[in-house]
């Protein structure tokens, strides 16, 4: 890996690289101004900054600013794209971005998609928060999942996780911190608040999570097309025999009952 681009500014300038844009609203050199903006912006706040440079240090991504929609019209990337992040493409539905009353949630969704790619890069694991085969790991997870489904009313992006797919919530509950960081984080009295209700879950994600992105920086290759295009291929055939065994049971409990 070119360890270039973990330095102070550099992953920036790749970041920017890697960047496209879609919108109606904005004219590309507006859009390139706000996305800079945005990446500066992240850069700043401790444990974002490091998710910026693991999705740099990869040199084989694509992020897509959707000016268009914003983050309420964002789709679930892994059940209803095919599963993007696993082809190195990371959609973003940053409209708020374009409004300084609300940017503060359009950077927490660039946050919360990047963290996901970067959990691909980090534990090469389909996009799960761990790597493979960390039963003890799992079963922390699950641990804390039914803790912040008891208090997830104490936080609507917590809350939100619950209406995901089982087989997700993982990886969504832990994009979630990174999330509130950003999105709180010039409301250091709500932050805390969340910290104090979601403990186990921040301490997750500072402890573990974001340390071992920051330690798999030295160790990232690049991800070529060719093997991420395989990797897709495999997951996506995988994912229709699972649809097929789903649709199969339903004839079967709907003949069974006629």
């Amino acid at each position: 890996m070119d360890l270039e681009a973990v330095n102070d500014h550099d992953h920036i300038k790749i970041l920017l690289k890697h960047s496209t844009f879609t919108s109606t609203l904005i004219n590309r050199e507006r859009a390139r101004e706000v996305t800079k903006s945005a990446y500066e912006s992240l850069s700043l706040i401790p444990f974002i900054k490091t998710i910026l440079q693991v999705v740099a240090a990869s040199r084989n991504f694509r992020v897509v600013f959707d000016f268009n929609r914003d983050s309420s019209q964002l789709i679930d990337p892994i059940v209803d794209r095919g599963n993007f992040y696993l082809s190195t493409t990371i959609t973003a539905c940053v409209k708020e971005l374009l409004d300084p009353y609300v940017r503060h949630r359009g950077l927490g969704i660039l946050a919360h998609e990047l963290c996901h790619y970067a959990m691909v890069l980090t534990y090469d694991s389909y996009a799960r928060p761990y790597y493979q085969h960390s039963s003890q790991v799992i079963l922390n997870f699950d641990r804390i999942l039914a803790i912040c489904k008891n208090n997830s009313d104490k936080e609507e992006l917590i809350k939100e996780v619950f209406d995901c797919v089982r087989n997700f919530q993982h990886a969504e509950l832990i994009a979630r911190v990174p999330q509130l960081i950003v999105v709180y984080n010039d409301q250091p009295d709500k932050l805390n608040e969340c910290r104090e209700n979601f403990k186990q879950l921040f301490d997750m994600f500072e402890l573990k999570t974001a340390a071992e992105m920051e330690r798999s920086l030295t160790m990232i290759e690049n991800y070529t097309s060719k093997e991420m295009m395989k990797r897709n291929k495999l997951i996506q055939i995988s994912t229709l025999f699972g649809v097929c065994a789903m649709i199969g049971l339903v004839v079967v409990l709907y003949l069974f009952k006629a």
